[in-house]
C-alpha cells in the first residue's frame, strides 16, 4: 500500500468513526497503529476540517506541524502534535494542539494541551 493511500484510508477511519461501529454489537476496529511520521500527515487534515467547519481561523492552515510525539493520556497513549501560529494577538492562542489515538482518529484539538 502506497504512503498515499495509507494516509486516506487513515483519514476514512479518523473522520467516520462512526462506520467502524455495528449496531447492537458496540464499536468494532482493525487496529491499525500509525507512527510519527503519519500522525504529522493526518493532524494538518484535522486542523484542515475545523478550520472548513469554522472553528477555528483560515491562518491556521498555512501553520506547518511540529513533530509528533507520544503522550500518556490517563491509562492511553496517544500522539500530539502542536502548531504554532506567532501571528495571533492572544497568546493563549498562539498553539494548537491536535491529538489522534494511536489508530489515527481524531481524540481532539484545543489550545489547552488537555
Amino acid at each position: 500500500m502506497t504512503a498515499f493511500s495509507r494516509r486516506q484510508l487513515l483519514l476514512f477511519f479518523m473522520l467516520s468513526a462512526s462506520a467502524l461501529a455495528h449496531p447492537g454489537h458496540g464499536p468494532h476496529t482493525h487496529e491499525i497503529e500509525i507512527d510519527a511520521e503519519e500522525a504529522g500527515l493526518l493532524a494538518p487534515d484535522a486542523v484542515a476540517l475545523k478550520v472548513k467547519e469554522g472553528r477555528l481561523d483560515a491562518s491556521w492552515l498555512s501553520i506547518k506541524p511540529n513533530p509528533a510525539r507520544p503522550v500518556q493520556l490517563g491509562q492511553q497513549v496517544e500522539w500530539l502534535v502542536t502548531f504554532d501560529n506567532p501571528s495571533l494577538p492572544d497568546e493563549k492562542k498562539r498553539r494548537l494542539y491536535v491529538f489522534l489515538k494511536l489508530n489515527g482518529q481524531l481524540s481532539g484539538i484545543n489550545f489547552t494541551g488537555r
